[in-house]
């Protein structure tokens, strides 16, 4: 019988990645256009929404209310939407470390077998049958036991070697398919 048993000290990087997988497992099918509509809002509006300010402060400033060159539009609207998108981006990055650096995750423990998965960190853990678990979703560096909107990493460097990774990825994805059948 496969069992999967490993203790990993989680870092930034992976635990990101995880919830990165998470997020895209989570808005598969027909929840992928509000995904999208949500990013198009931020890519539009968030823009916008900083030329007004920086157009009133202009006015308040200058006593002018416009740009002598055109320039400034298309500028400001790239640097609002790019401003945007990176603070959402270091949100996430401070939700990971906070998860890497609580009492919970600073050294975590997996097992993973037919009939169920395991995660333990701290003096507490999480077990779940397969059947509990929405997904199981790979990525360039780490794999991720989705349930709930809540990444449970799993660092392709904990095992041996990438193949290694790999075949677990695959044995615990056919464990979660076989469960949910």
């Amino acid at each position: 019988m496969t069992r999967y048993d490993l203790e990993y000290t989680p870092d930034v990087k992976t635990t990101l990645e995880g919830m990165k997988l998470a997020g895209g497992a989570m808005f598969k099918g027909a929840k992928a256009p509000l995904l999208w509509a949500q990013i198009l809002v931020t890519a539009l509006l968030v823009p916008a929404g900083f030329m007004a300010v920086v157009l009133i402060v202009k006015i308040l400033v200058t006593g002018s209310g416009t740009f002598a060159q055109p320039f400034w539009f298309p500028a400001l609207f790239v640097l609002g939407g790019g401003l945007s998108f990176w603070l959402s981006n270091r949100i996430y990055v401070v939700m990971a470390r906070a998860a890497v650096t609580s009492r919970f995750g600073r050294r975590v423990r997996i097992s993973a077998a037919p009939d169920g998965f395991v995660f333990a960190g701290g003096q507490s853990e999480w077990r779940m049958v397969w059947a509990d678990i929405d997904d199981v979703v790979n990525g360039r560096t780490a794999m991720a036991v989705c349930t709930g909107g809540v990444a449970l990493p799993v660092p392709h460097a904990a095992f041996d070697t990438p193949e290694a990774a790999k075949a677990a990825f695959e044995q615990m994805t056919a464990w979660h398919r076989e469960a949910i059948a």
